[in-house]
């Protein structure tokens, strides 16, 4: 098959999961056989990628731009069908008359009582509906797609889940503090100005260390980040470290003691979350992720609140070896269970029903 993968934003120019999820969904169905071409918001050409240039620079125009523009490039394409990936306010689908698997990651935003997310739930609804199949990776989403959207449930299909890479065995690089990790792009949702505040109040007095990896996807928030950082490193020495547009995040798994995920709201799966776990390493993650169906409690350490996490930290470095033990494997073998060649072969599956 002829295949167009429409991604505003496409890794490596973007490492977050969905541009991480493209990726890999690319590869694996480029070995399949198929012919695949990634349609991105980029500055150049390759073999696999048409990109379109951006001239309003990651602005809320990019999306709108982008969402015009994607069409254009598919109707030269001609495509035997068409993946798009659902950021908010993509409405490409609209535009376009091939046939369409709408991939999205996350609709968490439709829980949100706030008037400002409602053009772009009238935008997703419009896309899922003119698209011949709504692909989602948990059930939670398609709940939330049935109930909020009245998106009709014969048309949405259910990975159960993500694919993971890693050495799925514990690997631990010791540099003589104990290391909280946490790979998210720097955005609102993703809750590190919280995750600082926690660490600070529970572990700066010791020798510990807290490093924030992850892609720059909202500026203003990134300079508030760094801001409080600053601010702690004032009072408590260099404990923060923050590592934008990391090359590769394996090596912060590697020096995990354990991964953190403090996420506010807004996610559609957790691929950070699953991948740490592939380094045989314990996480505590916000309740969102129990909620989603991404984990359960026998799986990783959930919190609450902020306060909750505080005690959640503590509670792990003070009980390490029975915390690694228990959800250091409990989580390895969740990861090993998770494919990215089954993740591909559905998606395979329901391309092929869909094709011209």
């Amino acid at each position: 098959m002829k295949i167009a993968y429409v991604t505003r934003r496409y890794w490596p120019y973007v490492k977050g999961g969905s541009e991480k999820f493209a990726k890999k969904v690319v590869e694996r169905l480029k070995a399949r056989g198929h012919d695949v071409k990634v349609v991105t918001l980029a500055s150049d050409n390759s073999e696999e990628v048409i990109g379109i240039r951006d001239p309003f620079k990651g602005t809320w125009l990019s999306s709108v731009y982008f969402s015009i523009m994607a069409p254009m490039v598919l109707r030269k394409l001609k495509p035997d069908a068409v993946i798009v990936n659902a950021y908010w306010a993509e409405f490409s689908p609209i535009l376009e008359e091939f046939p369409t698997i709408y991939l999205i990651h996350d609709a968490g935003l439709l829980e949100l009582s706030s008037w400002k997310y409602k053009p772009k739930s009238l935008l997703m609804k419009a896309s899922a509906m003119k698209s011949d199949l709504v692909v989602v990776p948990l059930s939670y989403t398609k709940r939330l797609l049935v109930e909020k959207l009245g998106i009709p449930e014969s048309k949405i299909r259910v990975l159960g889940g993500e694919g993971v890479e890693g050495p799925f065995k514990y690997v631990k690089r010791d540099n003589g503090f104990f290391n909280v990790v946490q790979v998210a792009r720097f955005a609102p949702n993703k809750g590190q100005l919280d995750l600082i505040d926690a660490f600070k109040e529970s572990l700066a007095r010791e020798k510990a260390k807290l490093w924030l990896v992850g892609t720059i996807s909202d500026t203003a928030y990134f300079e508030k980040v760094l801001k409080k950082v600053r601010e702690v490193r004032k009072e408590y020495g260099d404990i923060v470290k923050v590592v934008p547009n990391a090359k590769s995040v394996n090596p912060y798994y590697e020096l995990a003691d354990v991964c953190v995920n403090p996420s506010i709201h807004s996610e559609g799966f957790g691929l950070s979350l699953v991948e740490c776990m592939a380094f045989g390493k314990p996480v505590i993650a916000s309740e969102i992720f129990k909620k989603i169906g991404t984990i359960n409690e026998e799986e990783a350490i959930t919190f609450k609140d902020l306060e909750d996490l505080k005690a959640k930290l503590r509670y792990v470095y003070e009980n390490y070896n029975e915390v690694l033990n228990k959800y250091g494997i409990k989580g390895l073998e969740k990861a090993k269970k998770l494919s990215w060649d089954e993740v591909v072969e559905k998606l395979e599956k329901w391309l092929k029903e869909i094709a011209r």
